[in-house]
């Protein structure tokens, strides 16, 4: 009878350790089914290495699976500018982002990686959760150019100027460096309208637009600011600005003598420049610019 209860209790645990294997493959096969249909990217982290990687994410990065399972450091399809970032200590830090990846071709991709602990085979690990948005930021990127720049010419427009040039003085106050604000318009671009029609003054627009960015600096701004006026925030420029206004009224001329010679245009600028010393409020520094400009008018015979 011993014998036979012992044979029993083996029974019985033979049979325990079956329905617990059992379960465990079942659980394993459903890991397996739900990482590899997954519309995410999958990546399994552990001691350094890539332990898993699902067909997702082969497909969003362009390395093999045994690429990425060889892949060392694990972190390098990080885009560098998003690597302090992402890392802490060498792992992905836990929660949410939104940053760049750089495929195997060389392509920069947007992904939005979820990063959550996890246990994988018996040790710990993290899984990487990766979302391809890339069409979404190139939208939303879209959608914010197209709100601040001014469909005809390109220029930045009114409302974003609002905003960049209270940035702009925040940072001359901070380092004590003067900019200058310069406001243009065309003389003789009313008679362009009326004698030419508006297509023909839209074409004029475009190229001075083209002709003032051409003659300014990468850090300054061009700001459509409504009809035919422009205005300029040039940082740390102070009276060297009398040579831009030189460039930009040959310029026009120029332009105006070849492809306009029925119709003198030029331009008229005023400009003010801010100064911390004096540290003149901003609607001071538009009202001088603009009175400026005003004598430029006079000078010319033009109308206020």
């Amino acid at each position: 009878m011993r014998q036979l209860e012992a044979l029993a209790a083996m029974t019985a645990i033979a049979l325990e350790g079956a329905r617990v294997l059992e379960l465990l493959q079942e659980r394993y096969q459903f890991f397996l089914f739900l990482a590899e249909k997954a519309i995410s990217g999958v990546l399994i982290l552990q001691e350094g290495r890539f332990r898993y990687a699902n067909d997702r994410a082969v497909e969003l990065l362009g390395y093999s699976r045994d690429e990425l399972l060889a892949m060392v450091p694990w972190w390098q399809f990080i885009h560098p500018e998003e690597r302090a970032l992402f890392l802490q200590d060498g792992q992905p830090a836990p929660g949410d982002l939104e940053i760049r990846a750089i495929r195997k071709d060389g392509a920069v991709v947007w992904l939005k990686i979820q990063v959550h602990d996890l246990v994988f085979r018996g040790r710990p690990a993290r899984s990487l959760q990766l979302y391809d948005i890339s069409e979404r930021v190139l939208t939303e990127r879209l959608l914010k150019e197209r709100a601040i720049r001014d469909p005809l010419t390109g220029l930045l427009n009114r409302y974003y100027f609002e905003e960049a040039i209270q940035n702009e003085l925040r940072r001359s106050q901070r380092y004590r460096r003067p900019f200058t604000l310069m406001m243009a318009d065309l003389a003789g671009f009313k008679r362009v309208n009326d004698l030419l029609g508006h297509q023909e003054g839209d074409r004029v627009l475009r190229e001075v637009a083209r002709l003032i960015q051409a003659q300014v600096r990468q850090s300054d701004l061009v700001i459509r600011y409504g009809g035919d006026e422009f205005l300029l925030v040039l940082p740390e420029t102070g009276s060297q600005v009398e040579t831009l206004v030189r460039r930009l009224k040959r310029a026009v001329e120029e332009w105006a003598r070849e492809n306009l010679p029925e119709l003198p245009l030029g331009i008229d600028i005023g400009w003010a420049t801010w100064d911390p010393l004096t540290n003149p409020p901003l609607p001071e520094l538009l009202k001088a610019a603009d009175a400026h400009m005003y004598e430029e008018k006079k000078g010319r015979g033009r109308p206020p």
